[in-house]
């Protein structure tokens, strides 16, 4: 009954839309050895609590799950001997932006360590490291990368070391990583889009949700795809720095022949739908030299 409480709880923080998650990949289910915790947590910067660690196995089932508390920070963990499944495989995998060799190593994963959080930080930022530090535990564990399913992204794991060690936390809390812990994807629609008369690749992003900002979209035929994943960025720390509430209707102006209007987007693009809405941007001007 208590394994099935658990359960229920880790399954429910997953369905939360702000709450973020990752998942780590391996090989072979790791052991989760307390020392891990204990020695690498306050080794990537000094904490001002204890560190509190509950875990609970099954060997029936070969699950492992429980929970880590530091400061104010609570992660849940489920581990299991299971692949991806195959909507994460194609959502997350697939579509990220990483060579072929780094996308055969994570499909070799063949367990999985979901890590929830589960705090009483309201920081997005903070949670998301604190996610970090505990993924950092298992570096030397044959971890193969890190999954981002609320993003549909995923990394290799020689990013979590640059991002973690090398003294770069306080970068990543003054400078944050939207472009790590969100997801950007460009796909064909098969449908004339209502901002362009011809059939367009539609880009667009996902993860922005966990921060409370709204994803983006773009409709472009032959844009450069790193100039949209710029335009994207640059509008989410504008968003996020000046605490902008992104609304419909909106503009955003970089430069006088570079305006956009935020619409929203038409109902029927169901991959569009996020917990804080997808805005299109719409451009303005009558010529497009900027990314065409």
């Amino acid at each position: 009954m208590k394994i099935f409480h658990f359960f229920q709880q880790i399954q429910k923080s997953l369905n939360s839309p702000f709450i973020p998650s990752i998942s780590l990949g391996f090989k072979n289910l790791p052991t989760i050895n307390p020392d891990l915790f204990y020695q690498t947590i306050p080794r990537i910067e000094p904490i001002n609590s204890p560190i509190q660690i509950h875990i609970e196995e099954d060997p029936s089932s070969n699950t492992i799950h429980g929970f880590i508390e530091f400061e104010d920070h609570k992660i849940m963990f489920l581990g299991n001997s299971a692949r991806f499944p195959d909507h994460v495989i194609q959502s997350c995998i697939s579509t990220a932006h990483w060579q072929n060799s780094f996308k055969e190593e994570i499909l070799l994963t063949q367990a999985t360590l979901n890590l929830v959080y589960a705090g009483n930080s309201q920081n997005p930022i903070e949670n998301y490291i604190a996610l970090y530090k505990i993924g950092a535990c298992f570096f030397n564990e044959n971890l193969l990368g890190i999954v981002n399913e609320p993003a549909w992204t995923y990394h290799p794991a020689g990013l979590l070391s640059k991002m973690i060690f090398n003294n770069m936390v306080n970068l990543c809390r003054n400078s944050p990583p939207f472009l790590f812990w969100t997801g950007f994807i460009k796909t064909n629609l098969e449908f004339s889009s209502p901002f362009s008369n011809q059939k367009s690749n539609c880009f667009f992003s996902k993860g922005h949700h966990v921060f409370g900002i709204p994803d983006l979209a773009f409709y472009s035929e032959h844009s450069d795809p790193m100039k949209i994943k710029k335009l994207f960025n640059d509008i989410i720390e504008y968003a996020w720095f000046e605490k902008k509430d992104l609304q419909p209707g909106d503009y955003v102006a970089f430069e006088e022949n570079e305006v956009y209007e935020l619409v929203e987007p038409e109902e029927s693009i169901e991959f569009l739908e996020s917990p804080t809405k997808t805005l299109v941007l719409r451009y303005m001007n009558e010529k497009m030299d900027s990314y065409n």
